[in-house]
C-alpha cells in the first residue's frame, strides 16, 4: 500500500442513472453480474445492517476475507494497522482508538464510524469494481461527511467506481462522473468495460 494518498483518478467514475424505486434492483443486477463473472467487487452502502450486529466490527472485517481462501485473523490485525497508518490523519482516522473501535459491536457506533467500518472491509478485500449506493456520498451531518473524499480515493484509486442514483440526484465530492443509461448494453457484459 504504498502511497495511498496519491490517488490515481484515471480509474472511471461511472453513474447509473435509474428510476429512484429501481436503485435496489440495479444494485442487485449489477452485483450479480459482477460476481457471475468472477470480478472481485465490494458494495458500499450507508445503510445499517451492512455489518453483521451480533459479532465485532474486527470479525465483520475478518469474515469477507476467510470466506473467500483461509486467512488467520492474527494477518488481519496487522493489515488493519498498517492500513490505519497508511492513512493517518485522514479524515475520521486522525482520532481513531483502533482496539476500540474494532472490539466495539457495528449498532454500538456512530454513523460515521459505521461507514469507516465497510470502509475498510472493502479496502480490505482490494476490490477492481466499487459498486456505491448514492447515499453514501450525502453526509448523515450537513458538512460533516461519513467517508472524506480523500479517504476515498485513497482507498480505491484502482478501482472502477459505479454508483447507483435515482434521476436527477446530485452527488457530492470532487469527482467527475461518467453518465451510463439503464439501457447501455455494457452492462449485460462485464467484458465491455
Amino acid at each position: 500500500m504504498s502511497n495511498l494518498l496519491a490517488a490515481d483518478r484515471s480509474k472511471p467514475r461511472w453513474r447509473l442513472d435509474c428510476p429512484a424505486q429501481d436503485v435496489g434492483v440495479w444494485i442487485d443486477h449489477l452485483c450479480d453480474g459482477l460476481k457471475r463473472a468472477g470480478i472481485d467487487y465490494a458494495y458500499l452502502s450507508p445503510q445499517r445492517g451492512s455489518l453483521l450486529s451480533n459479532i465485532t466490527v474486527r470479525e465483520n472485517l475478518w469474515l469477507p476475507l476467510a470466506w473467500r481462501r483461509p486467512f488467520p485473523p492474527q494477518r488481519l490485525d496487522q493489515g488493519l494497522r498498517d492500513l490505519i497508518a497508511n492513512l493517518s490523519g485522514v479524515g475520521a482516522l486522525t482520532a481513531l482508538d483502533c482496539d476500540s473501535f474494532l472490539k466495539a459491536y457495528p449498532d454500538n457506533l456512530p454513523i460515521h464510524q459505521y461507514c469507516l467500518a465497510i470502509l475498510l472491509r472493502a479496502a480490505l478485500l482490494r476490490p477492481r469494481w466499487l459498486v456505491i449506493d448514492a447515499g453514501w456520498f450525502f453526509p448523515p451531518i450537513p458538512g460533516e461527511w461519513c467517508t472524506p473524499p480523500a479517504l476515498m480515493d485513497a482507498l480505491f484509486a484502482s478501482a472502477a467506481w459505479l454508483t447507483v442514483a435515482p434521476h436527477a440526484t446530485t452527488l457530492a465530492g470532487p469527482w467527475n462522473w461518467t453518465m451510463v443509461n439503464c439501457d447501455d448494453p455494457r452492462l449485460l457484459s462485464w467484458d465491455e468495460w
